[in-house]
């Protein structure tokens, strides 16, 4: 395991050379202890660890980290550990009677919402749409009875926000599905806005050391992308998850949203007291058709058209309809 020690990605400080599993948390812990400790939260530019790191030496950091790492470690600080295997999770997934259904809704939501699992052909993993993130407590409890009645006794939490039924029987999407329509006006069945779905981090909001709204960022790309493929489903169905997955929204230099490492990352500053935006684009093995440069500042609905731009020209989509 590697502490980051440098804005440079690539450039790190062995921590272990080797962490067991039921450590992992009491690591996070103690790196997360030794930044409130030690850190400065006030100070935008310098609220990274590389930032400690670099004040006391790599030598000395390493020291000061095992000492919390210790004193984390002493505590047995509980952690569960899943111990299944996945033949013992598959075996234990229910089946059913396939119904009939050939609603356009239903095929377009398997489009969208369905995955291959890799553990078999008649296994797939399903997303659950949450905007914004936001599911009511009494929602949980339905979702609970749904996994019960699909044989499955884990769910996953997604970086963007979103649940993950990680192994569901083919047989069962049909149940996944009314459950859904039927009981569920939380979930975004159909992708009915981008709204909510781009990933991002939590924002000031919430965080310190957040400079921008997030929030504000996404919804003015989001709303972009709804005028865009209005009354384009087939176009959106297509499309859509390739386009969250490119585009990361970070509220400040710390990158938790993982703008530096997106395809079309966005940066949130301010200029002067403004609010703005720093564009960072990497063609890896999403190519566009232009060259790849990283641009300078830009005002938020500057960068939402940038952003729009890109993504018409990538993917040779209509611009008729964002007018």
């Amino acid at each position: 395991m590697e502490a980051e020690w440098d804005v440079r990605l690539e450039i790190g400080t062995l921590l272990f050379n080797w962490l067991p599993e039921a450590d992992y948390i009491r690591c996070a812990r103690a790196m997360t202890e030794l930044y409130q400790d030690h850190g400065d939260s006030k100070n935008h530019m310098q609220t990274r660890i590389f930032t400690i790191a670099q004040q006391l030496g790599k030598e000395k950091f390493v020291q000061l980290f095992k000492k919390y790492f210790g004193s984390i470690k002493k505590t047995k600080t509980p952690l569960y550990t899943f111990n299944e295997s996945a033949e013992d999770c598959i075996a234990k997934l229910k089946s059913y009677p396939i119904p009939t259904i050939s609603e356009t809704n239903y095929n377009d939501w398997k489009k969208l919402s369905v995955s291959p699992a890799k553990v078999g052909s008649k296994i797939v993993s399903v997303l659950l749409r949450y905007p914004y993130g936001k599911l009511r407590p009494s929602l949980m409890e339905k979702i609970v009875d749904l996994t019960d009645r699909l044989g499955l006794h884990f769910v996953r939490l997604t970086q963007d926000k979103n649940l993950l039924l990680p192994l569901v029987h083919t047989s069962a999407l049909p149940e996944v599905y009314n459950f859904i329509n039927n009981e569920s006006n939380d979930i975004d069945l159909s992708l009915k806005s981008f709204s909510g779905h781009i990933h991002s981090c939590i924002g000031p909001a919430v965080c310190k050391q957040g400079v921008l709204d997030t929030t504000d960022i996404t919804t003015r790309i989001a709303l972009k992308l709804d005028a865009l493929f209005k009354d384009k489903q087939q176009q959106k169905v297509r499309f859509a998850n390739e386009v969250l997955k490119m585009i990361r929204v970070s509220g400040c230099p710390n990158s938790c949203g993982g703008h530096r490492g997106a395809s079309i990352g966005i940066q949130g500053l301010k200029n002067k007291g403004k609010p703005c935006c720093k564009l960072f684009l990497d063609d890896g093995n999403d190519k566009f058709e232009q060259p790849i440069q990283q641009d300078g500042l830009l005002g938020l609905d500057e960068m939402a058209d940038k952003v729009l731009g890109l993504l018409i020209n990538k993917f040779k989509l209509n611009e008729t309809s964002t007018k």
